[in-house]
């Protein structure tokens, strides 16, 4: 009975350790070790739904609208997504606020301020604002004539023995070679191609978080064979010094990027993205903004964005399953230490007996 008794403590460390190592394991292999992982699209739906009804009344949106007039440069992109959430809602704003909001609006939307943004943001890029100025800026980077302009850039410097400028060149390889794909996969590498297209034009004028930045440097630099720079000639070249493995960081958050832009638009999508602390939460925000579209921005300064997110993930499976791992372990070591003092207890006392 005794040797029962300590093979199944000895199993059930040994079974508690294995759990241990396997939910380990589990956790920290999957997804750069993220505890958390996304609902489901319908699971988020709901989420969100509930929150917006829970946090959003008009006193909340009415503060947020007023806090966000107050600042210079105004930011519409959040000034209308707040506005479209009052229409939406049937929330009415009071005659102080409205009248402010017009005369802003009318001031910053004239035929002429709108046409200047519009011509320098076009001209040069690093000048455009989060404004309805800065769509004009995004025609040029959006098509092949981008990329093939900044590939020839690149090869201009390298030629020179000046420095690449290796994000912008990587995300102009990505679109021309996503744009010759799609003749082959019924237009669905179009998705990487306006997203590559986006996100070299949210390079250019600033709006890529340096967190976010570093990562797709990193996968700019080590995805591409820069010394075979000099030998491209035709696309196919381009797509042999390209390791698309590597290169994955920068194609992840191009399709996330298009997704944003499909439902949020430009402006708003620059504005997440910029408000992103990494490609997760970027991906996260995109699966938000296919329920709230031109609203996310809004809710996102009215809720904010941690509890949006937060709303928006659950604690990954293998998480609990490392918990009962180390719970059983824990429980089973002390088993064990109090049966050797017990043990060791009644041993001595027989000894006085």
């Amino acid at each position: 009975m005794r040797k029962v008794t300590i093979g199944f403590r000895i199993f059930f460390i040994v079974g508690s350790i294995v759990l241990a190592a396997f939910s380990g394991w589990k956790v920290f292999s999957s997804n750069g070790g993220r505890f958390l992982v996304e609902l489901s699209q319908s699971e988020i739906q709901k989420g969100l739904v509930k929150i917006s009804l829970r946090e959003v009344d008009h006193i909340s949106l009415e503060q947020a609208l007023r806090s966000e007039l107050e600042v210079e440069p105004l930011n519409w992109v959040v000034i209308d997504s707040i506005e479209s959430i009052g229409d939406s809602m049937s929330i009415a704003f009071t005659e102080e606020t409205q009248s402010y909001l017009d005369t802003a609006r009318a001031t910053d939307h004239s035929f002429l301020h709108t046409a200047a943004e519009c011509a320098r943001c076009a001209w040069d890029s690093s000048s455009c604002q989060l404004s309805k100025a800065m769509v004009c800026g995004t025609v040029v980077s959006m098509t092949p004539i981008g990329d093939v302009a900044g590939i020839a850039s690149a090869g201009a410097d390298y030629w020179n023995g000046n420095e690449i400028d290796k994000l912008d060149a990587a995300l102009s390889m990505i679109g021309l070679g996503a744009t010759a794909m799609s003749f082959g996969t019924a237009g669905s590498s179009l998705t990487v191609k306006a997203g590559a297209g986006f996100l070299k034009f949210a390079y250019q004028t600033g709006n890529i978080p340096p967190s976010i930045a570093r990562v797709l440097r990193k996968a700019a630099s080590e995805g591409i064979d820069w010394a075979q720079l000099r030998s491209v000639r035709s696309l196919e070249d381009i797509k042999s010094i390209m390791r698309m493995d590597v290169l994955s960081p920068a194609t992840n958050a191009a399709s996330s990027l298009s997704g944003l832009v499909t439902t949020a638009g430009v402006q708003q999508s620059l504005y997440l993205l910029s408000n992103s602390k990494n490609i997760a939460e970027l991906q996260t925000l995109s699966r938000v903004s296919v329920v709230w579209k031109d609203e996310t921005a809004g809710f996102l300064r009215v809720i904010g964005k941690n509890r949006i997110i937060r709303n928006s993930l659950k604690v990954a499976g293998g998480v609990y399953g490392l918990g009962v791992a180390v719970i059983l372990f824990v429980i089973s070591i002390f088993w064990t230490m109090i049966s050797l003092v017990v043990g060791r207890f009644f041993r001595r006392a027989r000894l006085f007996i």
